[in-house]
Parts: structure tokens; sequence; C-alpha cells
């Protein structure tokens, strides 16, 4: 089928967006000055400067506290306007250059210019010739076994320094894919704040790439900067993560050792060639007390487990399911959380009902969708913050993002969908995507996948696909949220 023209990609918003912290802003003068500005390779100024890359810049932090009045319960926390607890300055990239030392190229751009643009094309994995599917598994090793140019904290900020005040190194390097593993984890770490009986400070859950509006763009993100870290290590510059469509299947027809691996009684994958070896982290979470400073630490190493089918949940989601939750209009309602009704974004992230469109959101309930498929998976899939230790959970989210894709497009979306304010801390629409550096709104992710430089296989600029009719997309049948208009946000 016809695909979006990919000259769209030459009117694409400038993504200056990297990951948290390259090793070289770490240094106790990088953390002192609150500057992180570094040189590129091959390069004599800050951040290209000498070349037209681009300059260091003040870093205007976000003001979601202001926004959703949350300055009293986050204040003490580091995600609390960020990035500002760490840094003031960073680099404003020139188009196509991007990253926190405008040194790499915006999605979709290769070469020492950033001129050259090579067609993404995501495929299923299932319609892959074996010998690609092995390479892509080739290439995830690779990125298991080198180390991401990034650092990740083994503390929270505040015990990051002595009682003089004084930087004492806190931060550790750690293979490409744990990297993007610890990111994940600290989208999701457990908010600081101050009890406001004793004074003492606490922690609570507080999801900020989860159970609200960005999660579909916040994952959507995670993919790429995976992908592009993938395409520099390789040299595969075409290369693209493909999709897992588990829609209407009775087990999980890729937990093979062909595949992702396959799994003993005990959940163990042992005997998969490229698997064996690979592990979870950040997955003792009740160990995790940010408030005394304690998170993840990458060393903290179990061994990785999935159990298909064998948990609480026996189904993957019918294709039925699917079709309804393609045909909800709107993207997010309020409360903008998982207790939204009729909200396509609740309805995929698992916690609406795909008959009805009314949350169902109990605490270990039933789930639909996207959560449907983890708890189905088991294992390292049931642990939400560490779920991307296993490298299914990139099938999984690369079919979502898919749906994500296709529903963009059928109902037309743009940013007007997504709402301004009302959300989650992290979530509003302006608010700025934590934790990624330099920081980047949730709006700016909120496009169509060609305008960020990739697409998908067999899907037309409406969204349609040749096997479409298998989802029964009949708004007769799905009651009173299809009947709704798309609610917009302007």
């Amino acid at each position: 089928m016809a695909q979006l023209a990919l000259g769209l990609v030459l009117t694409l918003f400038a993504l200056n967006i990297d990951a948290q912290f390259l090793k070289s802003c770490v240094s106790e003068e990088s953390i002192s000055t609150k500057t992180c500005c570094p040189v590129p390779s091959g390069y004599s100024e800050a951040c290209g400067a000498d070349a037209g890359l681009g300059s260091c810049v003040y870093v205007e932090p976000s003001d979601e506290g202001e926004v959703n009045n949350y300055d009293d319960i986050m204040v003490y926390d580091e995600r609390y306007h960020w990035p500002s607890k760490f840094f003031d300055y960073g680099c404003e990239c020139t188009w196509p250059f991007s990253g926190q030392d405008c040194g790499k190229c915006v999605f979709g751009y290769h070469g020492d210019q950033c001129d050259r643009h090579v067609p993404i094309i995501r495929r299923s994995i299932t319609a892959m010739e074996i010998e690609d599917v092995h390479t892509y598994y080739t290439y995830l090793n690779w990125a298991k076994g080198n180390n991401s140019d990034h650092v990740a904290a083994r503390k929270t900020f505040r015990y990051m320094f002595d009682e003089n005040g004084n930087y004492q190194s806190a931060h550790t390097e750690l293979p490409i894919y744990d990297f993007y593993v610890w990111m994940h984890y600290y989208g999701n770490m457990r908010a600081v704040y101050e009890d406001p009986a004793s004074g003492d400070l606490t922690s609570a859950s507080m999801m900020m790439n989860h159970h609200s509006s960005n999660f579909l763009p916040w994952h959507r993100i995670l993919l790429l900067h995976i992908e592009r870290d993938i395409q520099i290590l390789t040299g595969d510059e075409a290369f693209a993560i493909p999709y897992w469509d588990w829609s209407g299947l009775t087990e999980c027809n890729v937990c093979t050792d062909q595949y992702y691996g396959a799994n003993d009684e005990r959940g163990a994958v042992g005997t998969s060639v490229f698997f064996k070896s690979w592990y979870q982290i950040c997955g003792n979470s009740s160990y995790y007390d940010t408030s005394a400073g304690r998170i993840c630490d990458p060393d903290d190493r179990i061994p990785l487990q999935r159990m298909p089918g064998m948990g609480d949940e026996k189904f993957l989601p019918p294709k039925k399911d699917v079709g309804f939750t393609l045909s909800v209009p709107n993207y997010d309602t309020t409360p903008y959380d998982q207790y939204s009704n009729c909200s396509f974004r609740n309805t995929l992230g698992g916690n609406g009902n795909t008959t009805t469109g009314d949350s169902v959101f109990v605490r270990d309930g039933k789930r639909f969708m996207h959560g449907q498929v983890h708890r189905f998976i088991g294992g390292v899939m049931n642990d939400i913050p560490s779920s991307i230790s296993d490298p299914i959970f990139q099938g999984h989210h690369g079919y979502l993002d898919r749906l994500f894709e296709k529903w963009m497009r059928r109902w037309k979306a743009d940013v007007n969908f997504y709402p301004v304010s009302g959300t989650n801390f992290g979530h509003n629409r302006d608010a700025v995507m934590i934790p990624w550096f330099p920081p980047m709104k949730n709006a700016d992710a909120f496009q169509n996948s060609v305008a960020l430089g990739y697409d998908y296989d067999d899907m037309d600029e409406t969204g349609q696909s040749s096997n479409d009719a298998e989802f029964e997309l009949d708004p007769v049948a799905y009651g009173s949220c299809i009947d709704r208009e798309s609610v917009l946000y302007y």
C-alpha cells in the first residue's frame, strides 16, 4: 500500500533530544556550573558551534509544578522543573543536527552533515526472513555488550554531594540497552515528597511515562532512541525495530528459540542462542527507596524470566478488541489517568473496557490490550518499570506504536487532540518529557511517524492496512464511545 510521502520529513520539527546524561556532563565542573554543553568529537567548540552545529543556551525548565499545582508535593524530587536540578544550560542544535552535543542527526538522517535521509520501515517480525530476524538479535546483543556514551545515576540528586556541598561521582557506565532499561525505570521512579504529618521525606508512586497522556509519545521516543543507537553502533542506517502483532493469537508465537527465546516450566529463558545470557535490571523496586537516595543499581542483575500464559492472564487480546480501540475517537479524556472513559490512550494502555470504553481500573484487576499482553507474557514483563529488560518488550511496544500510528492517521490527529492541562505530573501538552535531555515537550512527540523519520509496512496515509477487515471496525457494535465527536484542546 502507498506510504506517506517521505518528503514530509523535510518539514519536521528539529527534535534536539537525547538521553540523560553524556559522560562529559557529569564532571564536577559541569555539575557545579549546571552546564551540559559538550564539545562533539572532531570539533573544537561547545555544541559544535565552530561548524554551526549548535550553540550553548539557557534551558527553559518545565513549569509543570505551577500548571498542575504540584509545587508542594514535588519540590524535593529531582525531576521537578526538569532538568533544573542538574542543568541550566545545554546545547540547542541547528537542524538537522541533534543530541546533547549536537553530534548526532535527527531521527532518519545520517552522514557527517546529516544530509542523507534513509527511509526507516518497521516490519512485522513474523513476516521477516529468519536471517533478518537473527541479524536483529545479533544487533541487540551488541547493544547489550557495548557501553553507552551516556551514564546512569546510582543515587538521587540530593545524595550526590558531601556535607560541604561538593559533588561526588554518583554515575556509572552501562551497556547501551541497559541504559534504556534504566531510563524507562527512571520515568517510573517513586517521587520524593515531604510527609505533611511528620515532615519527613518519603516516596510514592508517580509514573511519568505511564497511566496518563504521554504514555504513547514517550514510548515512541524510547523506541526511536534504541533504533538510532543501534544504527550508529552497527553502521546499518536502515535498521528498524520490528513489531510483534499479537492480535488474535492463542499463544505466544514468538516465544521460541527461533525468535525471542523459549522458556522452561520455571520461566527461565535459558536455551536461546541469542538471549540465554540476558538479565533484568531495575527489578528490585521495593528496595529502591528514593527518599533515602537509593535508585536502580544497573549492576543488580536478575536472570531473565518469561512465563507466557502461565500466570493469571491466559489470553492475548482478540482482533475485535483492536478494532474497538482504533474506533475510539478521543485521544484522552478527563481525569487523564487510569480512570478515563472513552479514551483511546487509556483503552490501548489496558485500563479501558474494549466493549464499552469505560475504565475498568482496579489494582491487580483485569487488563486489556497493552496491560493484558504484559500480564500474559509474565515474568520480567510483569514488572512495568523494568519490563524493557525482556527483548520482547520492543516487539510488543512496536505493535502498540503501530496501532497509535493507525489511530493518528485514521482520525487525522494533530497536537490539538492532546490535553493542555489537568493530566498527571509530566503529562501536560507543553510539559517536558522526563527524563530526556535536552528537554522536549510532549507536544513535540505527538506527531505522525513519518514526521519523526520512520514508517510502517502495509499502512497508507489514512491508516488503512490490508488486514483491517479482521479487526471488525464496525462502530455500530461498540456503544456510546464511538458516537462521540473527537475532543479537541485548542
